[in-house]
């Protein structure tokens, strides 16, 4: 695990040193990449291709979830490996409560675990996120409300 923090920080580094190497700011993609619209994801997320493509393989990636941003609930059959590199994201699993992942957390969501992040502000979060093969988004049924 330590050398898996390790590459995120690396490429932390790598990607947000401009040509005067100082930090990119908040609405820069790194590396003078774009942002482009997360694909699956409802609008307000965006994304940057890093290594590969995570939507046809194991790849990296670099997330942009805006502050107050919720997706609903869902799993994929990929694993997630995440390090938040700014913000506080909200792990909400089923039957629990949420979750605090930091700025500098690092955490794995496993392939099947339904879950959903959210981002919980002020400011936008900013995730380096690689998967071990194609990233899909999977709804679970909704279970219907007793009252």
């Amino acid at each position: 695990m330590p050398v898996i923090i390790a590459i995120g920080i690396l490429l932390s580094i790598a990607l947000d040193a401009g040509p005067d190497a100082r930090q990119a700011t908040p609405d820069q993609a790194p590396g003078g990449r774009r942002w482009m619209p997360m694909p699956l994801f409802p609008p307000g997320a965006s994304v940057v291709l890093l290594l590969g493509d995570p939507f046809r393989e194991a790849g990296y990636m670099y997330v942009r979830f805006p502050a107050g941003y919720e997706p609903q609930m869902h799993s994929h059959t990929a694993t997630e490996r995440i390090l938040v590199q700014r913000g506080t994201l909200l792990l909400h699993l089923p039957d629990r409560d949420a979750i605090r992942e930091p700025e500098g957390q690092y955490l794995v969501i496993k392939s099947g675990t339904v879950h959903e992040t959210s981002c919980a502000g002020p400011e936008d979060c900013l995730c380096y996120i690689s998967v071990d093969r194609a990233f899909d988004m999977l709804i679970p049924p909704l279970k219907p409300k007793s009252f």
